[in-house]
């Protein structure tokens, strides 16, 4: 009778030990995922803030100096039309002139970062946007006598989507694509669904990124050209990620470089 009322006694005892450590470790999970949900959440409240920070400082520099940039433009425009400039002042001027609009460029390209996303209240036809930021990029297409390939989805255009934004999008990635082509290569462009997704793929086939590029694509401000911002694809991950969807990346000898744009079907809206 001793016994078994140790044996009940010991088994209870190990039942509630185990019971008890099993309890720890789901506490625990429970404690280490709600820390990463609320580092995650204090992250993005100071991404937010950051990004607002920027677009205050962004409108006012944009505001203060637009209107010096383009009285300096008319004026270096005017003496480039000088007949009594020499080849040597008027490659000066060109200079000039150069740098005032990179400037421009970078005041939109911050406040292009900075704007928030803005869903269309009529759907956006995706096949038409593509096409027309494709036309946009024919003159840069035959300059560096690219191919490119274009697949459509006639099925799947239908989008509530930031228009605005996402031609800027799609034009960064494009414009990228044929800058990072050597003479004469190939990109190519696709539109497609696939279950619960909308996919638009964009490859290229110069040479594959570097490891830390790769890990840094999507960081704001940072380029590998000499007169790059460093906000184009930052502003590619952003807006994708504001619309629901995600951006990856790959790059190797085979593909070339593939950049890939997800959106959730919940964004996108059956064809009317």
């Amino acid at each position: 009778m001793l016994l078994t009322y140790v044996l009940i006694t010991l088994l209870g005892y190990y039942a509630m030990r185990r019971i008890g450590r099993t309890y720890e470790r789901r506490l625990e999970s429970q404690v280490r995922d709600r820390t990463q949900a609320l580092e995650a959440a204090h992250e993005e409240v100071l991404l937010k803030t950051r990004l607002a920070t920027i677009g205050q400082m962004a409108s006012v520099l944009t505001h203060e100096m637009r209107n010096p940039l383009a009285s300096i433009k008319l004026a270096l425009s005017g003496l480039r039309g000088s007949a009594s400039l020499e080849d040597r002042e008027h490659r000066r001027v060109d200079l000039v002139l150069g740098e005032v609009d990179r400037l421009d460029g970078l005041l939109s390209e911050t406040l292009d970062y900075v704007r928030p996303v803005r869903l269309s209240a009529k759907p956006v036809d995706m096949n038409r946007l593509l096409s027309k930021v494709l036309k946009q990029q024919e003159p840069l297409l035959g300059e560096k006598g690219i191919l490119l390939k274009h697949e459509g989805c006639s099925e799947c255009t239908a989008m509530r989507v930031d228009e605005t934004q996402i031609h800027q999008v799609l034009l960064n990635l494009i414009k990228n694509a044929i800058e990072a082509s050597p003479q004469g290569g190939e990109v190519g462009t696709s539109l497609r669904h696939e279950g619960n997704e909308l996919i638009f793929e964009i490859t290229n086939g110069g040479e594959p990124l570097s490891e830390e590029v790769m890990g840094r694509a999507f960081e704001p401000f940072f380029t590998t050209k000499p007169k790059g911002t460093g906000l184009g694809l930052g502003l590619v991950k952003r807006v994708v990620e504001e619309h629901g969807g995600r951006v990856t990346l790959a790059s190797n000898v085979g593909i070339g470089t593939r950049l890939t744009l997800t959106f959730p079907f919940r964004t996108a809206l059956t064809k009317r």
